[in-house]
């Protein structure tokens, strides 16, 4: 009767001695938590919007030139030849008649070396004004006809110095009529830089 009963006892304890849980986790397997990536969106105060102003761009206007302008450009030039016009229209001094020695004075060479020198700046006179009207613009409405005279006159003033000049040291065929023409082209320069006086 005993070993009926040792018998049965035995397969008994070995089954709950071999029997696993079966809640008991696989230690090769991970444990995963489940997070939910929640997307922040920052609220519209915390956001910092930006603001790109553009600048105004500025209008700009053409300045117009003026009338001390070109004023200034005559007296500049007018510095040299005014102290030529005094010496060379002194008639103590210079004879255009054509009639005798262009320098009266003995010794003196002076009126002949002026003809090169003030057709040389009248014509620098010539062409600062009317490079002007590409720099600062063109003359005033007011001195418009004054500046067109200023350089008419000048440019006379050269084309008289050229015909004159090789009168300046000996006078052949025709240099009387060139001297004097080459004398009211002077006078004319000379009257025509006076009436810039009002501007200056």
């Amino acid at each position: 009767m005993k070993r009926i009963t040792i018998a049965i006892l035995i397969p008994m304890a070995l089954t709950a001695c071999s029997g696993g849980s079966a809640d008991t986790a696989d230690p090769k397997t991970p444990a995963t938590s489940s997070v939910s990536s929640a997307s922040t969106t920052p609220s519209p105060a915390a956001q910092s919007t930006t603001t790109s102003a553009t600048p105004a761009t500025p209008t700009t206007s053409a300045t117009s030139a003026t009338n001390q302008q070109y004023a200034s450009i005559v007296a500049e030039e007018e510095l040299g030849i005014d102290k030529i016009l005094r010496d060379v229209l002194d008639t103590r001094h210079c004879d255009w008649t054509g009639f005798g020695p262009l320098d009266v004075r003995p010794g003196y060479l002076t009126c002949g070396i002026q003809i090169f020198t003030l057709g040389l700046k009248a014509q620098t006179l010539a062409i600062n004004l009317e490079s002007a009207q590409r720099r600062i613009g063109p003359p005033p409405a007011e001195i418009a006809s004054l500046v067109k005279d200023t350089i008419g006159v000048a440019l006379d003033v050269k084309k008289a110095a050229q015909k004159a000049d090789p009168c300046s040291l000996e006078q052949g065929p025709g240099c009387g009529e060139k001297l004097r023409n080459y004398y009211t082209a002077m006078t004319s320069l000379r009257d025509q830089l006076a009436a810039w006086g009002p501007y200056q």
